[in-house]
């Protein structure tokens, strides 16, 4: 699976979210364009524990289940993210775009830096977030059609 510590990989997604339409229709799923790259600062900003949440335990938070979530690709319009990652709203589109960009280059400094904790997954190790972190973004981004 790529990784986000992977210079031309992190790139190639951060180019993706740049061609975003901020009128796109999504191809699965209600979430609108404008709504995705603060949806994207959420899951990012938590990731490097900017913001933190309790974990909530449960099948996820299990060795099997982190291990289904990094082998299998994300499902189509069945998961509802909590409330947690739609706490940021929508606002003026291109700084939201440079957010999640700047969040996603982030990555390159390496996995010598602060981890934060899933609510929904628990403690991950650093390569474990930089392969989810590609698998969410990359999953939203062809939702659109980047």
């Amino acid at each position: 699976m790529p990784t986000l510590f992977d210079a031309h990989t992190r790139a190639a997604l951060i180019t993706r979210l740049s061609t975003l339409d901020p009128e796109a229709k999504p191809r699965w799923g209600q979430m609108p364009a404008r709504q995705l790259p603060p949806h994207l600062i959420d899951a990012l900003e938590m990731c490097f524990g900017e913001v933190q949440y309790p974990v909530r335990g449960g099948f996820m938070a299990s060795g099997f289940g982190r291990w289904l979530v990094l082998k299998l690709p994300i499902p189509r319009g069945r998961i509802t993210a909590p409330p947690e990652f739609h706490r940021t709203q929508a606002g003026d589109f291109a700084a939201d775009v440079t957010r999640a960009s700047d969040l996603l280059e982030r990555f390159s400094a390496g996995p010598d830096q602060a981890w934060g904790c899933s609510p929904i997954f628990g403690a991950r190790s650093p390569q474990q977030w930089t392969r989810l972190q590609w698998a969410h973004t990359n999953h939203h981004l062809k939702q659109f059609g980047c």
